[in-house]
This record gives C-alpha cells, structure tokens and sequence, in this order.
C-alpha cells in the first residue's frame, strides 16, 4: 500500500510538472528540493555530516549548509530532467556542449569497447545523450528502483533515449558482450557498495567503494574514461570526457584504479560542490567483512 501511494503522490506531481515549459518546471524543480533540504532532517542532518568529513574546517558551516541545500534543489532538478526527457529531444542540440570528446574516439578505435565512470554530479541522466548526440552505441547500467510502479516510470524514461538502460542486477553477461561488440557502458562510482567494494579514500576518508570499472577494464581491454554532465545553468549542459585512466602494472591494480578514480571525481565535486548528492549515506562504519587494500 505504501508503494501504491507512493506512485499515486508521484505520478499527480509528475503530471502537474508536466505542464510547465522545461527550463521553467527546472526552476520550481529546483525550489521544491530547496525545500526539501528543511522539511527532511534526517537526510539534512547526513548531508550537513558529509560535508563535514570532505572539507573539515576549510568551509564554515554557513557555507556547508548553503551547498547542502543547493544540492537537495539539484537533486530534484535530476529527478525532473528525468522525467522530462521527451520535451528536450526533438531540441537536444541547443542543450549541450561538450568537451574531449575524441577520448571517446580514440578510445573506440581499439576496438575493446569503453568503460564510461560516471557519478550522480550535475544531470547525470542526461549521459545518456551521448548515445543521440554523438551516434555511439551503449548503455548505462542501473539499479532497480523498489517501488514497481515507479521503478517501471523511470525505465520508460530512460528508455527514450538511444542508450539501454541495463539492470545492474545479474548485468555481467550483457555488459561483457556489448563491450566485445565495442559499445561504450557507463558505470556509477559514487555510491556505498557494501562488502563488495574496496575500503580506499574518498575526501581522505576510507569508505567502501566499487571496483567494478577497473575489473571490467582488466578483463576486456575496454578503456576507463571519467565522464560528467555539470549544469551551467538553466537549460545548459557540458559534458566533459576525460583522457583513459590507464591500468597500472603489478599486483595492486585494482586499488591503485579505484583510488584514481575516486580523486578524479573528488576534483569535479569540488568545481561545484552544490552538484552532487550529498544526502547519501556515502560513508558508514567498515564491517569486519570488508576487502581491505
């Protein structure tokens, strides 16, 4: 019954967004998570907590608190930009700019198919363009939402676009075969990942971190390229692809990756800290069952 009213409650709010133009339904969008920020003081307190552990007293907590509350505004815009996908593809060209794209080229060119590490930094649902943009074949690897009904929402969204959506569940057979056919598979970095991750540093404090993309990229030869989607304003996108992440020699590779790859999102956050979720449960107490490296 939750869920049902769960979907009910999202599916009204969802129509009557539905009828603002798109850069106007962004910026209600945007106030509504703002407010979000003071109504919900559990995620708020875990935010304000966060932001503690990555900037210690290089901010003060006027400062904190204001990055807190704009990326609660952020994280409803990304909800909204989900569910707005429709209205900005018959346009998609005067929505975005992009920068390094030939590492993706360049990457291709091996043949090996290509690892895009991505996190929830700015629009991070609006990747998926890459695929509409720029004629590259791929897909993102998801999670399931528990919810059904909106579960079932979101994967018609995400399916508007060219890139498949890949259900992160039992996904290793399809993310194998498709980066043998040479396409480009985004996966997200930023996340808890329980007992299965690696216990390295993130804003110098250990926490548990996937491995994934370096062992994909270890197994098949496929490139890693970090790659975000930063707003820069209403309506406006830039989607930046860095140069490939190269798998260093010897036996500590898959650390070594994993805490490079974490420091290249660590710089993104911190050119707009207000663009990533900091409500997260992003570091929680390390169980005796982690891998320790």
């Amino acid at each position: 019954m939750r869920y049902f009213f769960e979907y009910c409650f999202f599916l009204i709010l969802k129509l009557l967004m539905g009828l603002l133009p798109f850069k106007a339904g962004c910026r209600l969008a945007r106030q509504l998570g703002e407010m979000v920020f003071y109504l919900w003081p559990s995620r708020r307190k875990i935010a304000l907590r966060n932001l503690d552990r990555a900037y210690q007293d290089r901010l003060s907590q006027t400062q904190k608190k204001m990055i807190a509350r704009k990326s609660f505004g952020h994280g409803a815009m990304s909800i909204y930009e989900l569910f707005s996908i429709s209205k900005i593809l018959p346009k998609l060209e005067t929505f975005f700019q992009f920068r390094g794209f030939e590492h993706i080229e360049k990457a291709q060119s091996k043949g090996k198919g290509v690892i895009l590490v991505i996190s929830h930094v700015g629009a991070w649902e609006y990747l998926s363009f890459l695929t509409n943009l720029k004629g590259v074949k791929g897909g993102m690897v998801v999670k399931k939402i528990k919810n059904p009904w909106i579960d079932r929402e979101v994967w018609r969204c995400r399916s508007l676009t060219q890139a498949t959506p890949i259900l992160k569940d039992n996904s290793m057979k399809t993310v194998l075969a498709r980066l043998k056919k040479n396409h480009v598979i985004a996966v997200l970095i930023d996340q808890w990942d329980g007992p299965d991750g690696l216990w390295v540093d993130f804003f110098g404090e250990k926490t548990s971190t996937t491995s994934i993309p370096s062992r994909l990229a270890r197994k098949t030869g496929a490139s890693l390229l970090p790659v975000f989607c930063v707003r820069r304003g209403i309506g406006d996108y830039e989607i930046t692809i860095h140069e490939e992440v190269i798998l260093p020699m010897g036996d500590n590779w898959e650390t070594e990756t994993t805490i490079r790859l974490n420091r290249i999102l660590e710089e993104q956050i911190r050119e707009c800290p207000d663009q990533w979720n900091w409500g997260h449960r992003r570091w929680k107490p390390e169980p005796s069952s982690y891998r320790m490296k």
